[in-house]
């Protein structure tokens, strides 16, 4: 059994930011890599963000576990990415095999932070320089232009919710977009409601809405098979 077990562990984990929506399985993971496969799962995480992961959500479940305290370490093997000289943001970057990220900070809590350099700590996904994953953000117009100035992104799947206000991307935001940049956006994370709005994406030059357990392909320069 715990040979099964083994054979459907993730290897390595990435996290965006700390809601727990994105961190609420984290807890059982590393309980179950020190108690049961013995196998201590990798993270990509600079120290910074270590930090603010173990005091603030992951220490009170698990440090008390033992007669000696457990720190992160013991139970986490992390990866430390390495800050990306002249991006336009605070950005990390490393290899996970052959594949490459680079984390640019983003900006998504509190909804009053004015910048990315306020709010708390998030980042997004570039991957091979190819494609970008924003994770939760707010609207960031200097997120999407500068780096798309850098990679002239094949793809970008972009936080969408269906009304304004809050700490994530609105559909009305992201229309005033440039049509260059509207037409490779592949719009995620929106609500139930999202047939009400489809079209209305659609006629304004967004590339398509993502879906559910479906596979892309990406072949040609801009072109995403769905």
């Amino acid at each position: 059994m715990i040979g099964a077990l083994k054979s459907l562990i993730l290897e390595t984990l990435f996290i965006t930011h700390s809601h727990s929506d994105h961190i609420g399985g984290l807890e059982e993971v590393q309980l179950f890599g020190r108690y049961v496969s013995q196998v201590k799962p990798n993270m990509v995480i600079n120290e910074q963000y270590q930090k603010i992961l173990w005091e603030q959500s992951l220490r009170g479940g698990s440090e008390m576990s033992e007669s000696t305290p457990l720190v992160f370490e013991d139970l986490w093997n992390p990866i430390r990415p390495t800050r990306v000289k002249d991006a336009p943001r605070e950005t990390w970057q490393t290899d996970i095999g052959s594949i490459n990220l680079k984390l640019p900070r983003t900006m998504h809590y509190p909804d009053s932070a004015p910048t990315w350099k306020e709010s708390f700590w998030s980042v997004g996904v570039i991957i091979d320089d190819r494609i970008l994953y924003t994770s939760d953000t707010r609207f960031d117009v200097d997120l999407l232009q500068s780096f798309d100035a850098l990679y002239d992104f094949d793809v970008i799947f972009h936080d969408c919710q269906l009304f304004t206000g809050g700490v994530h991307a609105s559909l009305n935001q992201l229309k005033t977009l440039p049509d260059h940049i509207k037409q490779r956006i592949v719009l995620m994370h929106y609500g139930d409601n999202w047939r009400e709005f489809e079209q209305e994406a659609l006629d304004s030059g967004f590339h398509s809405w993502a879906k559910q357990a479906h596979s892309y392909t990406l072949e040609d320069k801009a072109c995403l098979n769905v």
